[in-house]
């Protein structure tokens, strides 16, 4: 549990100053300089990535959480579980043909593609705040939203931090520049195929 309490207080701070203020140079230092405690440090970010998952949709659901059972948004919460992992094990395959991987942190590479799934969460919740006035016909009407396209500019960050994400973990790991450089979405767009195909057999 002290362990949980000190990531929250002093690790998770310092990964997200330097994961969105040096997306690049940051975010590489943070594969390169990760230490014994990125295994559990990444289990934690995934764990708590999930969690959030479940729980804002389920509050941002409002009234409307009368009609959806809260088992669904649990599946949700456990898909960007299982995507986070799966990225993780597509990294590792590609790094072990092409790399010098390290099992035990391979987990980082999952646990910071969840930064930029978080970042979606609070788009969706500041897009709540200002569409809160807003019914169907509204929406209907792309001129209602007025300032609120500005919410959705952020969105558009999200599979570009993906991507380097995967980019700057493969650089990390000395994988061929160029095959870093197209390898990289590819993993990301392969990691979300295959959760979905996973969540069809699975949960439906």
């Amino acid at each position: 549990q002290q362990e949980i309490k000190d990531f929250f207080k002093k690790s998770l701070t310092g990964m997200l100053k330097t994961y969105f203020s040096a997306p690049l140079t940051g975010t590489y230092n943070l594969f390169k300089e990760a230490d014994n405690r990125a295994y559990f440090n990444s289990l934690v970010l995934i764990v708590t990535t999930a969690l959030l998952y479940m729980i804002v949709p389920y509050l941002l659901l409002g009234s409307a959480r009368d009609y959806v059972e809260f088992s669904v948004l649990i599946k949700v919460g456990l898909s960007v579980g299982l995507l986070l992992v799966i990225i993780s094990a597509i990294s590792f395959g590609v790094k072990s043909i092409a790399g010098k991987p390290d099992f035990k942190k391979e987990l980082l590479t999952g646990a910071l593609c969840g930064i930029p799934m978080v970042l979606l969460l609070a788009i969706m919740i500041l897009a709540k705040v200002f569409m809160s006035d807003l019914d169907v016909t509204d929406m209907m009407n792309p001129s209602a939203f007025g300032n609120l396209k500005l919410l959705l500019l952020p969105a558009l960050y999200v599979p570009f931090l993906l991507i380097n994400t995967i980019l700057q973990s493969f650089r990390a790991s000395n994988v061929n520049e160029t095959l870093a450089w197209y390898a990289s979405p590819l993993v990301i767009g392969l990691a979300f195929y295959l959760t979905q195909e996973v969540d069809v057999k699975t949960f439906f």
